[in-house]
């Protein structure tokens, strides 16, 4: 029976029951695989790092949609602080997502493949957040007053020039002298224009909202050039103020501006 143990070989042999031979892991550990398992860091995952960078991407996120929207309809939402503020906010946001999105990835270097890109939502959210703010920056900058306002009174009778008139003088004072009518044959979009040297008032009414929109600005930088120009007057001295809505506009101080605006309404705003 010998010839039939010829080929045996008793190193395959355990030494004792329950006991084999300890053999080298993938990574060199010894003994029933109780070392690091494949795809493992032994110094952690990055998934806290992960996680704390994604709710500093979420917060910088946030503060740009409060840019955008306070850009858009700033009556709707008020910031909170000052745009500039929320700025600081988001980009030191920012910057704390994107260093713990690195620290995060290189810590899952040696994790599985599905695991490797842990980080990598922060980053993509700052980016949004960083588009997000550049739109909101520059609709601050096209539009100051916002791309939606909200609805103003206007209860002017811009149809009749005599009932300008007589709104004005209800709210600035009878006009003694009488009203000067200006020629507006070469103003396009121009209607009519008057003004009253007592009171220091006068008005003008346009054929269009859309006129109106367009050449309010000029007629703004006209009444101040004059102003600038009669510096030395003491007429023309005072706290000078715009009203207007709709289809016209009327200039004249703080007093009887915000008395014009109670009767009909409309939007005031500082000349010079």
């Amino acid at each position: 029976m010998s010839d039939d143990f010829d080929d045996f070989d008793t190193r395959d042999m355990p030494t004792s029951a329950g006991e084999t031979d300890a053999k080298p892991d993938v990574h060199g550990s010894m003994g029933s695989g109780r070392g690091p398992a494949h795809g493992t860091a032994p110094h952690g995952d990055g998934r806290g790092a992960a996680a704390w960078g994604t709710i500093c991407a979420v917060m910088s996120l946030c503060a740009a949609l409060v840019v955008l929207v306070h850009a858009v309809a700033p009556a709707a939402l008020p910031a909170p602080v000052g745009d500039q503020a929320l700025m600081v906010g988001m980009g030191v946001m920012a910057l704390v997502a994107i260093v713990l999105g690195v620290v995060a990835r290189r810590a899952a270097r040696g994790l599985h493949r599905r695991r490797r890109h842990r980080g990598a939502t922060a980053v993509i959210l700052v980016i949004f957040a960083v588009l997000i703010l550049v739109l909101g920056v520059l609709v601050g900058r096209a539009v100051p007053g916002g791309v939606i306002k909200p609805p103003v009174r206007d209860e002017a009778p811009a149809s009749s020039v005599q009932g300008m008139k007589a709104g004005v003088e209800r709210a600035a004072g009878q006009c003694s002298g009488g009203w000067h009518d200006i020629e507006v044959s070469g103003y396009p979009g121009v209607e009519a224009a008057s003004y009253c040297k007592d009171t220091r008032t006068a008005f003008v009414t346009f054929d269009s909202e859309a006129s109106a929109s367009m050449d309010r600005g000029l007629v703004k930088s006209a009444i101040t050039q004059q102003l600038e120009g009669h510096a030395d007057d003491a007429r023309a001295k005072g706290d000078w103020r715009m009203l207007y809505a709709g289809r016209w506009m009327a200039v004249g101080d703080r007093q009887a501006m915000t008395a014009l605006k109670g009767l009909w309404g409309g939007s005031q705003e500082t000349v010079r």
